[in-house]
């Protein structure tokens, strides 16, 4: 049975480099501390994201019997998350010294970056598809799972450049405009949380 490459990079790339919560925040990063310090949370998102896939290949059989019940779980702690983080970025100034005025604190940039992938819905339903659909129906053996995952997070670090690049290149542009680009990155995250919560599937659920 050929293996359906591209397929498999269809949805990889329309997955990854789409908006998502890792992109907005790394695009805002980007405009507001710059490329160089938001490679910290570019490192930390990735061995975070690494450290997931891994997690999710070694229980994937279980997990993907469940996935309901995580959607839902996943989808009520991104959602809190993501608004935490737009209530944050509509009160941030990148004219301000002060640390407490960033939606995140710069010295938690790397370990921010871990620990929101294991919170992020986006992340942990596209794994359990992505390694369900085009890893273990084809091989198990950890050397090609481990290359699956190793092109994954090499994709996702190009997405996540590219994006806190665009807002670097924003900069100048953004500091006259910057209640306006706050306010709609705010917008954005508010959205996706909406979207990755999925209300009317949960009050279906529960209701």
């Amino acid at each position: 049975m050929a293996y359906p490459f591209t397929a498999f990079l269809s949805l990889a790339l329309s997955a990854i480099f789409t908006p998502g919560p890792n992109n907005i925040l790394c695009m805002t990063l980007g405009q507001k501390l710059g490329f160089k310090k938001t490679l910290k949370y570019i490192a930390g998102a990735l061995l975070g994201y690494c450290s997931l896939l891994v997690l999710l290949a070694l229980l994937n059989a279980v997990l993907y019997k469940y996935i309901p019940a995580i959607k839902y779980i996943m989808g009520v702690l991104g959602a809190l998350y993501l608004s935490y983080m737009a209530w944050k970025i509509y009160h941030s100034s990148s004219n301000s010294k002060s640390k407490s005025s960033n939606f995140i604190d710069e010295d938690k940039l790397f370990i921010t970056g871990i620990y929101l992938q294991f919170i992020n819905p986006k992340a942990v339903l596209f794994g359990i598809t992505i390694l369900s659909t085009f890893a273990f129906p084809y091989f198990q053996d950890p050397q090609r799972i481990g290359l699956l995952i190793l092109t994954l997070v090499f994709l996702t670090s190009i997405s996540l450049c590219t994006w806190a690049s665009f807002g670097s290149l924003l900069n100048n542009f953004v500091k006259n405009n910057e209640k306006v680009f706050n306010i709609t990155i705010a917008l954005v995250l508010l959205y996706c949380a909406y979207v990755i919560l999925d209300p009317i599937s949960l009050m279906k659920a529960f209701g």
